[in-house]
């Protein structure tokens, strides 16, 4: 559950207002196994004209089930050289040296 990114959307315009609108709501991976959750959404929207917005006039609010999809696993190393990495491979590593056992993509 991202708090600073609570907001999404799409840009309706007035040639196309009564159209079917599909707005993607994503999960965003946090890394935490925190189970199954129920979350607010509201719909709503803002009139703007010009570079303006004058008004903002909220729809509905419906509830979003949320499924916790998260596979933990375990990345380790027991009395090198047996390491085990998180998709479950077992090997044995026979170099000498320094090794990265594990770094996020994104993370620090």
């Amino acid at each position: 559950y991202a708090e600073e990114d609570t907001t999404c959307g799409i840009n309706v315009q007035d040639s196309t207002w009564q159209q079917h609108n599909r707005i993607p709501i994503y999960a965003k991976i946090d890394n935490r196994r925190d189970g199954p959750q129920t979350r607010e959404l509201t719909i709503g929207m803002s009139v703007v004209q010009g570079a303006k917005e004058s008004q903002y006039i909220e729809l509905e609010r419906c509830n979003v089930h949320i499924e916790d999809r998260l596979r933990l696993g375990t990345c380790s190393t027991l009395n090198d050289p047996h390491l085990s990495t998180f998709d479950t491979w077992n090997y044995e590593n026979h170099f000498e040296g320094h090794f990265v056992l594990y770094k996020h993509k994104t993370l620090p």
